[in-house]
């Protein structure tokens, strides 16, 4: 099966920074979460970059290139099958902490927990690289989809990883959490906490050292121009964002 526009783009947009390998398996797993058969070889993916006109280092090394490009090519097809909106979402998020992890040393942190669906595959990320996932979620009821229950569903999904695991039952406007936060390293943020843009700014303050950001519900307007759009504007960062999603990212450029 020969490469698609979208896994085209992948390979011209990725090609300095990873090998035509690394490449290949990376198609090869993102079709296999979108159920497309076939694999993709590193002889595909050298024969897309060659008609570019794209050539290695002879040293070995791979250039660097701009973050945002990158994790834009990362992202390309991903939460693009029949999933829900949701799942969707999550996929993309997932990738781009994968993406992260790769690209820097330092934790996660999941800011907003609910059921612990994501948390439970940001889990396997991090016994995967060897990091910890910060979680924080108060689970407090009568908040945003805090009915009853979240919490017990949250405890039996994420059994096991104890290992990886860090919990805190906290808001995350909390000052002592802040400050914990604050003094760990971080390769990827995840903003899911409460859609208010006061919650939501004080949860990217937080986690603004962090070099790379997922926003989640900024199909919300407000949320978007008064959060989103002047955090990438403050911290510098570039911005990721399409308008079919409901998250977006912040990462760095260098």
């Amino acid at each position: 099966m020969e490469l698609s526009r979208q896994e085209r783009v992948y390979v011209e947009e990725l090609c300095h920074t990873m090998t035509d390998e690394r490449i290949a398996v990376e198609l090869t797993r993102i079709r296999g979460s979108l159920d497309i058969k076939g694999g993709v070889t590193h002889k595909m993916v050298a024969s897309i970059r060659r008609s570019r006109g794209i050539k290695k280092a002879t040293t070995g090394r791979v250039k660097a290139i701009d973050r945002v490009q990158s994790l834009t090519g990362r992202l390309a097809g991903v939460g693009e099958g029949e999933e829900s909106d949701k799942e969707k979402t999550r996929l993309r998020v997932l990738e781009a902490a994968r993406w992260a992890l790769e690209m820097y040393g330092g934790d996660l942190i999941e800011i907003g927990c609910h059921k612990g669906k994501t948390t439970a595959r940001f889990c396997e990320l991090a016994r995967e690289f060897g990091r910890k996932l910060i979680a924080v979620d108060p689970w407090e009821l009568g908040t945003q989809n805090c009915e009853g229950g979240e919490r017990e569903q949250f405890v039996e999904r994420t059994r096991g990883y104890e290992d990886v695991l860090e919990m805190n039952r906290v808001s995350s406007m909390d000052e002592g959490l802040i400050e914990q936060v604050k003094g760990r390293d971080l390769a990827f943020a995840y903003v899911d906490g409460l859609h208010t843009v006061r919650a939501c700014k004080i949860d990217v303050a937080t986690v603004s050292h962090s070099p790379t950001i997922g926003v989640d519900d900024i199909r919300n307007s407000l949320l978007k121009d008064s959060v989103y759009d002047v955090a990438a504007k403050e911290l510098g960062y570039g911005a990721i964002f399409k308008k079919r999603w409901r998250e977006g990212y912040l990462t760095r450029r260098d």
